[in-house]
């Protein structure tokens, strides 16, 4: 007669090979597991984290009359800049004259909120230009 145990004995587990035919280790699995978290993560607090988010609205470009002694007329772009983010910040505006950069400001804009700005510069000839405004980020210092 052949005795059963109570509690029959189960062989260790052993870890699933990998397309190679070695198995993962338990800290190789842990590693990975950690490295997804912390992506996770990192993408929820980008996700999350307060910024200002710009959009110019409503632009008007007025123009001077040709002073015909200095040959050159004022622009001015007269705009809202809203911001439609979650924190306060600077809105950096460029007001371009036939696509080159005439001029440049920064406003401050509170979070959502908009803002009634003005941005002139000089032209120096009595031609007819194209005008446009941009939002641009700075570039960093890196210092």
């Amino acid at each position: 007669m052949d005795v059963k145990p109570e509690f029959p004995q189960r062989s260790p587990p052993v870890d699933p090979p990998t397309k190679s035919g070695t198995p993962i280790s338990v800290g190789r699995r842990l590693l990975q597991f950690t490295t997804v978290i912390a992506v996770g993560l990192f993408v929820l607090l980008l996700l999350f984290l307060p910024r200002a988010t710009f959009q110019i609205e409503r632009v008007e470009f007025i123009k001077t009359s040709c002073d015909p002694v200095s040959h050159s007329h004022q622009v001015t772009a007269a705009m809202s800049i809203r911001n439609t983010g979650t924190a306060g910040g600077v809105a950096s505006v460029r007001l371009l004259v036939d696509g080159g950069i005439a001029v440049i400001g920064h406003y401050e804009v509170p979070a959502h909120e908009s803002v009634q700005r003005g941005l002139s510069a000089p032209v120096f000839d009595c031609q007819w230009h194209r005008f446009g405004v941009e939002l641009f980020v700075e570039p960093s210092d890196g210092g």
